[in-house]
């Protein structure tokens, strides 16, 4: 009877201190950091279109996962995971090991500003973001150039794109625009660099307790 009971409170512990993070859309984006590199990688996000407190977030490089996190914002954390299978098949559940946890940037010590604007180029909806390094507005750090697609499903992707995910979570400025990001590259000190282009995007129903 004794060791029954311990089993329960086991299993119940288990259930009490687990957490479990629901996905419902995943995009791909090929990432090169200059436009004519040949080798690629693939970065991989995950999210919930109906809360912006978390993001999966999934590095490939060669065909294999190097690296993959959940940036969980609630608890001011990013940590690694692992087993997750490197085919990806998100139409499941997963239990997962949690690894050594980062502590994220507070918001209140995010100190840059921004500025947005839209255009229309070739009939295609472009934005433009610029970052500056404080509310001067004086020296810009980067300007971020994206060019946008039309898409059946709606979901607030733009929090799980990776250089935008503190930003947009910082409230450092919105963005009026309901489209996939298609194709998105970044120019420091008058250059080109990082260069972002959507492969994939798809609904899916995936969930991960750690």
């Amino acid at each position: 009877m004794r060791k029954i009971l311990w089993i329960l409170l086991f299993f119940i512990g288990q259930n009490v201190f687990s957490q479990e993070y629901h996905f419902d859309y995943m995009s791909t984006y090929e990432y090169r950091q200059h436009e004519n590199d040949t080798l690629s990688q693939k970065i991989i996000t995950l999210g919930n279109s109906a809360t912006e407190d978390y993001v999966l977030r999934i590095l490939i490089k060669n065909n294999k996962i190097w690296y993959e996190s959940i940036i969980d914002f609630v608890k001011k954390e990013d940590f690694q995971i692992h087993n997750i299978n490197e085919k990806l098949e998100v139409d499941n559940s997963l239990v997962v090991d949690k690894g050594k946890a980062l502590e994220i940037i507070d918001c209140e010590n995010y100190t840059n500003k921004y500025n947005v604007e839209y255009v229309t180029i070739n009939g295609v909806k472009v934005i433009k973001i610029t970052r500056y390094k404080n509310k001067k507005k004086k020296k810009v750090i980067n300007e971020c150039i994206i060019y946008t697609k039309p898409t059946n499903v709606t979901k607030n992707q733009h929090f799980s794109f990776p250089r935008l995910i503190f930003p947009l979570r910082c409230a450092k400025f919105k963005l009026e625009n309901e489209d996939l990001f298609s194709e998105v590259n970044f120019i420091e000190d008058n250059k080109e660099l990082h260069f972002y282009k959507l492969i994939d995007f798809k609904t899916i129903d995936f969930k991960i307790k750690i």
